[in-house]
């Protein structure tokens, strides 16, 4: 036994840099997993904020749309009511009218 304890205080010098560069080694590995998951899991969250707009954006196309489509409608039955009832549709909505 002090055979071996001998001879690892004799190469001490020469064991301790391989002891820290396999440390070291180890650390990396870990350390570049760490990095791998968190990456994953920020790659996850932007997805999910990306959907989210996606979804928002859809939600704000269609309401233009069906925006449009109302003035459209609302447009067509202006024109549909003739010049004698103008005004008295209008002064049913207490509107006032352009000339």
């Amino acid at each position: 036994m002090t055979l071996i304890v001998s001879f690892l205080v004799a190469h001490l010098t020469a064991i301790i840099p391989w002891v820290i560069g396999g440390a070291g080694v180890l650390f990396g590995v870990f350390r570049h997993q760490q990095a791998k998951t968190a990456t994953a899991k920020a790659a996850a969250t932007v997805a999910k904020a990306q959907a989210s707009v996606a979804q928002g954006n859809a939600v704000t196309a269609l309401a233009g749309q069906q925006d449009a489509s109302n003035a459209a409608q609302a447009q067509q039955q202006a024109a549909a009511i003739p010049d004698a009832n103008l005004d008295a549709e209008l002064q049913k909505l207490s509107a006032l009218r352009k000339d």
